[in-house]
């Protein structure tokens, strides 16, 4: 197995783990709220699951080595914390 597909397989655990809090949040609360409800509820399900969860980073943006403008994350996850 390439390093490459290595990466890919180790992203996949953490892509099924939000994907699946998602589907949890969503069967939950169902429609009808405001995204910043939803994303509260997120973000709690993923910090239960054992993840790091930053909200609203700034990142920035490169353009010919230098820094343009920083862009806004809604919410970055990490892996599970290993208990």
């Amino acid at each position: 197995m390439s390093k490459r597909e290595a990466d890919w397989f180790a992203e996949e655990k953490l892509t099924q783990s939000i994907i699946g809090a998602f589907f949890y949040v969503y069967n939950r609360m169902r429609f009808g709220f405001l995204e910043s409800a939803y994303s509260l509820a997120l973000e709690r399900v993923l910090v239960r699951k054992g993840h790091a969860v930053a909200r609203e980073v700034g990142v920035p943006i490169h353009f010919e080595n230098e820094i343009l403008c920083y862009h806004r994350l809604d919410m970055l996850v990490g892996q599970q914390n290993h208990r």
